[in-house]
């Protein structure tokens, strides 16, 4: 193991700025074999790397680049947020103590702040920071991960790890996926559908699953779980329309082999391409699009038991991008805003991303602050309550599919 840093880069002043089956991906059509080079975030951080020191700042002369400071006026920093929260009840011109780490060893220093460029109210360090975690290669990540609300599985390469972003922490699970096949995740097991043109259902632990023929109707996609069940988008011919079919939801239960319910999908909706459940599987979303140019078309909200809510174009809110907690869910209204709809009384909160997260794919984490992105061949992590801070929980990976939360192992 060694120490590297999640890549959050913030000048320190006394405020910060502010069709898949899941979650969306980003091209990795040239991505390097996996585990070459691919770092995994684990534990607690360490405190605030300096980056860089602008010349000319309070900070020029003292600190230098791969200094960690711990505390500032006696109090612990282990994140830049920790930083910032101390920085807010001070002015330029007032002193400050700050201990740090060079080289293994400690020391502390008082300097006199400054004035931010941008703001003459505003005191000002003068370092770009980021918060420190230790790293390990993709390959020594053996875990165990301890269960959480959060827990997820992610696809680097073929190898299937679970992970928890908010400790955070990781554990390869020894399942690998065939090249070019798809995966849905329950809170014990992985499963895909394999066959061509007659597709069957088979677990990436067990094989193959026994089915009771999904009521007539035939297994086209699997789209999400929905705690131990899995829900599928199935269809059914129409005889008097050949080369129609009816298309419909179904939730089959893996482990008895039972589908519970087929509910056909309304008119308009499109193609179901994604389910997602609220934490407590009492709920859970469909995203539908055009066949024919993938664009977002439906988005409908149900009870577990196939019961469609009556809520109306929920989709204008944009793509949705999992549950931000137990009532609410987030969309991807703009490429830099986000939504967070309320199921309990239809309020709409929104919420801006950092310019860093432009184009990039989100997803949320489901603790009701935090997302997940890929940037490249980082997964990040944002806070969005805590004023858009972002930190690393891989890099340099090949990234190819993020799970919902709810895997136990």
């Amino acid at each position: 193991m060694r120490r590297a840093f999640a890549a959050l880069l913030l000048v320190v002043s006394a405020c910060v700025a502010q069709p898949p089956e899941r979650a969306p991906l980003p091209n990795v059509a040239d991505v390097l074999p996996e585990p070459q080079g691919c770092q995994l975030t684990v534990g607690e951080p360490l405190g605030i790397a300096v980056n860089s020191v602008i010349e000319e700042t309070a900070a020029d002369g003292i600190f230098q680049p791969g200094d960690l400071i711990v505390a500032v006026e006696g109090a612990p920093t282990p994140t830049t947020s920790a930083l910032v929260e101390q920085l807010a009840s001070k002015r330029p011109g007032d002193i400050l103590t700050v201990r740090y780490r060079r080289d293994g060893a400690e020391d502390e220093v008082t300097l006199t702040l400054g004035t931010h460029p941008d703001d003459q109210t505003r005191p000002f360090i003068g370092v770009v920071i980021r918060t420190a975690y230790e790293t390990v290669r993709a390959e020594e990540a053996t875990g165990p991960v301890a269960e959480s609300p959060q827990l997820r599985l992610i696809q680097i390469g073929s190898t299937l790890y679970a992970f928890d972003p908010l400790q955070p922490a990781w554990e390869a699970t020894g399942i690998e996926v065939p090249e070019g096949q798809g995966w849905i995740a329950t809170y014990s097991d992985v499963y895909s559908l394999t066959g061509g043109s007659e597709l069957r259902l088979v677990s990436l632990i067990g094989g193959p699953v026994d089915d009771d023929g999904f009521q007539g109707w035939d297994p086209r996609r699997l789209l999400g779980s929905v705690g131990n069940d899995l829900a599928l988008m199935v269809t059914s011919a129409i005889p008097e329309q050949p080369g129609f079919v009816n298309v419909a939801i179904a939730l089959f239960d893996p482990n008895a082999g039972e589908t519970r319910w087929v509910t056909p999908i309304l008119a308009g909706f499109g193609i179901p391409t994604a389910v997602a459940a609220s934490p407590d599987t009492a709920l859970f979303l469909v995203t539908g699009v055009d066949q024919n140019t993938g664009e977002l078309t439906g988005v409908d909200l149900y009870d577990v038991d196939g019961t469609r809510r009556e809520l109306e174009n929920l989709e204008e809110l944009g793509v949705p991008v999992g549950w931000f907690d137990e009532s609410r869910v987030a969309f991807r209204s703009q490429d830099d805003v986000v939504s967070v709809f309320d199921t309990a009384d239809a309020t709409v909160a929104t919420f801006t991303l950092p310019e860093q997260l432009l184009g990039a794919p989100v997803a949320a984490v489901g603790d009701g602050a935090h997302l997940l992105a890929v940037s490249d061949r980082d997964l990040l992590i944002v806070d969005l309550l805590g004023g858009g801070e972002i930190g690393t929980l891989a890099a340099d990976c090949s990234i190819l599919r993020i799970g919902e939360p709810g895997w136990q192992g």
